[in-house]
């Protein structure tokens, strides 16, 4: 079997890879390596995967896959207006290029969505169609992502139902050797390890649910091996342990100190424009699907951040 990986050299690709070449596939990578490691992508084609740099939505017919996994896009806030035209073109005109090269309708499709797609809903179950403005400045990468979903489902209609396509809704993912891209923990840890205040945006107030790559890896296989039939699935991946920024300012603080750094003040600043309220999946469907094993945490907050503190 065959398979191809988009951002394949990112933060969670590179895991996706490395998954796939331990289940025995041929693996494809391409990764324009705009958020992307080259030392990783030298490192996967020393493990035996195919790997390219180049722009998914130009990527040439070089084979036929019987697996996509699709994750590439940008994603840091930071570069929703500067780089707006990238993320529209990984997620909807790349998918649309990709979908060409499946192999037939035994095809398993694997897309990376965002839990953005909700919006500025509540719930953030399954169920919920998401609130998005379109207008705003996170706009972009919301519909994005609603478009790629979209085009996964409408390419599993056109095949008669017989292909798997799961839209994996990605909610808050760190680790230690994730890119300091204007993203919460990295940016707390970085200003953290150079004796710098910790910058709050807005009032603090505003939560989100942190799942360490280490356990998202771990839901990621399990969902793999879990779709063993077509189906057309979308699925929620992360944990549902809530914070406020706030609290996640001071736990940083609280382990910098511990880890013998300079504790570091927290300080306020402007809120980001349309930042959302807050990010707890609904993780009842996923856990029936994978298990409560695999969807209760092994690394802890704490622990997470004193790693990241230390690499």
């Amino acid at each position: 079997m065959r398979a191809l990986v988009t951002g394949g050299c990112g933060f969670i690709g590179r895991r996706v890879v490395r998954m796939l070449l331990r289940e025995g596939l041929k693996v494809d990578v391409v990764d324009d390596l705009s958020t992307g490691s080259s030392d990783v992508l030298h490192e996967l084609r020393a493990e035996g995967a195919n790997a390219a740099i180049g722009c998914v939505a130009e990527y040439p017919a070089r084979a036929i896959y019987d697996e996509i996994w699709h994750l590439a896009s940008p994603a840091s806030p930071d570069v929703f207006v500067s780089r707006w035209d990238a993320i529209v073109r990984a997620n909807v005109v790349g998918l649309s290029r990709i979908l060409q090269l499946c192999a037939d309708e035994r095809t398993r499709l694997f897309v990376a969505s965002s839990s953005e797609i909700y919006g500025r809903s509540k719930s953030f179950s399954l169920q919920d169609k998401g609130v998005v403005d379109s207008l705003s400045v996170r706009g972009i990468y919301d519909e994005s992502k609603r478009l790629s979903e979209s085009i996964a489902a409408n390419w599993w209609r056109a095949r008669n139902q017989r292909s798997t396509a799961v839209l994996m809704r990605f909610f808050n993912t760190y680790g230690d050797d994730m890119p300091d891209d204007g993203r919460v923990i990295n940016t707390f840890v970085r200003q953290a390890r150079a004796g710098e205040a910790l910058t709050v945006h807005g009032s603090g107030a505003q939560s989100r649910s942190f799942c360490h790559i280490d356990d998202l890896t771990r839901q990621i296989h399990a969902l793999r091996a879990a779709v063993t039939s077509p189906t057309l699935l979308p699925v929620n991946l992360g944990t549902d342990q809530e914070i406020t920024i706030t609290q996640l300012a001071q736990l940083v603080a609280q382990t910098a100190d511990r880890v013998f750094l300079p504790l570091p003040l927290i300080r306020n600043v402007p809120g980001r424009e349309d930042d959302p309220y807050w990010r707890r999946p609904d993780l009842s469907a996923t856990t029936v699907r994978l298990g409560a094993d695999v969807m209760t945490p092994t690394v802890t907050l704490s622990d997470g951040i004193e790693r990241a503190l230390r690499c």
